[in-house]
C-alpha cells in the first residue's frame, strides 16, 4: 500500500507571503504486472494550511494569476492487480486569521486513476473514493477570519471511470 504523509503550513499570529503555494500529501499507485496482491491501495495523506490568531497568508504573483494548491490525492492504477485510489484530507482554514490569494485556491482530495508511465494500462479497473476537502472560516475569540480568492475550487472526487482525465 502507498500512503501520503502529512504536511501543514501555519501562520499563527505571524505572516507568510509567497508568489505561489503548493503543498502535497499524495500517494501514487503503480501498475502491477506482478503476482496477485502486489499493487495495494494508494491513499492520500493530510495537507493543511491555517492562518490563526491574527496570522495572515498572502499568495500574490503580481499578475493576478497566483495559485494556492493543497492536494491530498490517491492516484491508483489499473492492471492485472489494480492499485485502488482513495483521497486523503485537504484543508484551508482561517481561524481569527486571513488568507488572501490573488488568483485561485485549489483544494483536492481525489481518488483518481493514473495513465501510468506507459499510457493506458490493460487489465482490471480500479476502485476510486474521494476523500475530504474543506475550506473553513472560524471566528474564534477575536470574532474574525477571512478567505479570499479569485476562484475557490474544492473537490473530493472518486473517479475510476477515465484514465484520460486531464
Amino acid at each position: 500500500d502507498m500512503h501520503g504523509g502529512a504536511v501543514s503550513v501555519s501562520a499563527d499570529g505571524a505572516a507568510i507571503s509567497a508568489s505561489g503555494f503548493d503543498i502535497q500529501a499524495n500517494a501514487i499507485g503503480n501498475y502491477s504486472s506482478g503476482p496477485a496482491g502486489s499493487a495495494g491501495t494508494a491513499t492520500g495523506g493530510t495537507a493543511s494550511v491555517l492562518a490563526s490568531n491574527g496570522g495572515s497568508i498572502t499568495v500574490d504573483d503580481k499578475s493576478g494569476k497566483a495559485l494556492l494548491s493543497i492536494a491530498a490525492n490517491g492516484v491508483g492504477s489499473s492492471g492485472p492487480d489494480p492499485a485502488n485510489a482513495m483521497g486523503g484530507s485537504a484543508t484551508l482554514e482561517a481561524n481569527d486569521g486571513t488568507i488572501s490569494v490573488l488568483g485561485d485556491a485549489r483544494l483536492t482530495a481525489d481518488g483518481l486513476p493514473s495513465i501510468g508511465l506507459f499510457g493506458v494500462q490493460t487489465g482490471s479497473g480500479l476502485a476510486a473514493t474521494g476523500g475530504t476537502a474543506s475550506a473553513l472560516i472560524d471566528a474564534g475569540a477575536a470574532g474574525t477570519g477571512a478567505i479570499s480568492a479569485t476562484n475557490l475550487i474544492v473537490e473530493a472526487d472518486g473517479d475510476a471511470g477515465s484514465e484520460m482525465r486531464g
